[in-house]
């Protein structure tokens, strides 16, 4: 190794010195669209392991917050996606590496996501009415969204995600839809996307997200995977009265704890940007007995981090030299 070679390392490593990054992934899956940005390719996945790995070391829960020269990851996985049972925890249990899967708990809500739903509906539903209409209780009026009536007649755009301007209808309504699906209470929200479907005239059968199931769940944990709760029915917190908030943390890791018969000691906050929980949030989690909390935020753990209200870095289909410059940006 050249002396130039030597020294650029221990620069990195002096830069890098004991900093910690959590990652937050979602799905890994080649699926063809991703509005949400929440598919990661099992190929960019395999990199992204790849280069933490060689940047610095993979650790557990039990190892967040213990100093260390070397930079450290967590890999994390939100909404328990069939995926990341099946393609993911196989991939690192080869590897003898680590991981941390948060589940929502009740199946009745994590069969039917609200926003894999407003994606097939809207990007994959070959014929629709052109102009469809929803009554949502508790909203005055009727939510209407106007559609090119043909599949055909919208560009297919792979890259497209719901940050950026839409290019038809489709798109716009599918963006309407989200803002609106994301805030209504959660009882109120299965009736939202079953009267979409009728208006859509298409079964909600078909909309339903593949997700996994307690047995998944228990085998992780027997193969000595960490599952944390990621509340009960994915609601979004600011909406919710004080005693749905406490109900969503504290109820979400009795029910866990059942299923896996074990104690669960982490919780996400659903979507988790800013925005989306109150300071409220981090005090409940301490309350309901876990030990850290998660939220969504693109920094590293820093030394006086608050164990209930800890960053992670939602990670997207970032090929791996783009994921190579942002982990070094995150880290620096």
């Amino acid at each position: 190794m050249s002396s130039r070679f030597s020294g650029a390392r221990r620069k990195l490593s002096r830069l890098l010195f004991g900093r910690t990054l959590v990652l937050a992934y979602h799905r890994i899956s080649d699926y063809h669209t991703d509005p949400f940005s929440i598919c990661v390719t099992p190929k960019n996945f395999s990199a992204h392991i790849g280069i933490l790995t060689e940047l610095g070391e993979i650790i557990s829960g039990d190892q967040l917050l213990r100093r260390k020269q070397r930079p450290r990851f967590m890999i994390t996985f939100d909404d328990g996606y069939l995926d990341n049972f099946t393609v993911a925890m196989p991939f690192l249990q080869a590897r003898s590496l680590p991981a941390i899967f948060f589940v929502v708990v009740s199946l009745e809500e994590t069969s039917l996501y609200w926003w894999d739903a407003l994606h097939k509906v809207f990007l994959e539903t070959k014929t629709l009415p052109a102009c469809m209409e929803v009554e949502v209780p508790g909203y005055e009026n009727a939510l209407t969204y106007e559609v090119e009536p043909h599949i055909a007649d919208v560009s297919s755009l792979p890259q497209w995600n719901i940050s950026m301007p839409p290019p038809s209808k489709r798109h716009r309504a599918l963006q309407d839809a989200a803002f609106q699906a994301k805030v209504i209470p959660p009882k109120l929200r299965r009736e939202f996307i079953s009267q979409l479907a009728a208006s859509a005239q298409i079964s909600i059968a078909s909309l339903h997200s593949p997700t996994s199931s307690p047995e998944h769940w228990r085998a992780a944990h027997s193969a000595g995977y960490e599952i944390g709760s990621h509340t009960l029915r994915h609601p979004w917190l600011p909406a919710l009265d004080t005693f749905s908030q406490r109900e969503e943390i504290t109820a979400s890791k009795t029910h866990l704890e059942r299923e896996i018969n074990a104690p669960v000691r982490m919780f996400a906050v659903t979507h988790g940007g800013a925005g989306d929980y109150l300071p409220s949030t981090s005090v409940f989690i301490k309350e309901a007995g876990y030990q850290y909390g998660f939220a969504v935020r693109s920094e590293a753990i820093g030394w006086r981090a608050n164990p209930f209200d800890l960053p992670r870095l939602y990670v997207r289909n970032w090929d791996a030299d783009e994921f190579r410059q942002i982990i070094l940006k995150k880290l620096s």
